[in-house]
């Protein structure tokens, strides 16, 4: 028997005769609402659900930059969108200035078609516009749906692709790769992508010893690093007492503060915290050069 016999792709979970050894669950539409990756100013999003996105601004343009990534390279892709748009804006989709589905009607669907570059990344703007008027407005975008092909079908919501192997008993497990774990590290790792398309890093660094109502610094040897998006650390006593840190006391000596700056992870503290003995400060960021 060939590999690809055993290998199902569908939505649900197959039955009967088509329920093989791997099943690959995925659906049609391949928006996934956390694919918005840029909203441009003066623009509000007042809603950004599984299906639906809501925008508002005054006066101006309200557009949000949507990015889908790892899509099969220059092939055709066709979107849609059902807009409501009770405040006579031109509102729809947007490709570039040849590519487009706007109108100023209260109520419509928004349908363009538009190709993948040669990486498979593909942008396009959910756009309103009412610049002729100083009056807000609101304009909603629902049943958000990207599929391959020329053609607009019926919507179906986004379903995260997962894959599933059939055990001895005929059930379907979900298949984990370990390469996709939330994984810590004191190496520095990738874990995504930040809202402006770059690298999102992440690393772990031992700090040791807390000091004794002063400042320590220890080097974190992060090169390039160019935006901090999230710091957070834990420290342990002797006693196994836990310490989150930044830690906020009643009293200013106990308080605990922490900052990183271009070369060094800084902690101080009001009082003798020697005890802590066993400190991991965890450090998100992005770098100026990738």
């Amino acid at each position: 028997m060939k590999p690809k016999d055993e290998l199902i792709v569908s939505a649900v979970e197959p039955a009967g005769l088509n329920r093989k050894k791997v099943w690959m669950q995925k659906g049609k539409n391949l928006f996934n609402y956390n694919d918005v990756v840029k909203i441009f100013p003066k623009v509000t999003v007042l809603e950004n659900t599984k299906n639906s996105v809501k925008v508002s601004t005054t006066g101006d343009y309200a557009r949000v930059e949507v990015t889908l990534e790892k899509l099969l390279a220059n092939k055709q892709y066709t979107i849609q969108t059902e807009i409501v748009n009770t405040s006579g804006s031109n509102a729809g989709l947007y490709y570039d200035s040849t590519v487009s589905d706007t109108k100023t009607d209260t109520a419509f669907k928004s349908i363009i078609t538009a190709t993948s570059d040669e990486s498979g990344n593909l942008s396009f703007y959910l756009y309103a516009n009412r610049s002729a008027s100083t009056t807000a407005y609101e304009v909603q975008f629902n049943n958000i749906q990207v599929e391959q092909g020329s053609t607009a079908t019926d919507y179906e919501e986004y379903i995260e692709p997962k894959i599933y192997i059939k055990n001895d008993n005929n059930v379907y497990e979900e298949f984990i790769n370990i390469n996709n774990l939330d994984i810590y590290s004191t190496g520095e790792k990738v874990i995504g992508k930040w809202i402006n398309g770059k690298n999102l890093y992440r690393k772990v660094v031992s700090f040791g010893q807390l000091p004794n109502s002063t400042s320590k610094a220890v080097t974190h040897n992060i090169d390039n690093l160019e935006l901090v998006v999230d710091i957070k650390a834990v420290s342990k006593n002797t006693s196994s007492t836990f310490f989150p840190l930044i830690f906020a006391s009643n009293t200013l000596a106990g308080n605990i503060s922490l900052y990183v700056d271009g070369t060094n992870i800084v902690i101080t503290t009001g009082s003798d915290r020697t005890a802590f003995t066993t400190t991991f400060v965890i450090i998100e960021y992005t770098k100026s050069i990738d």
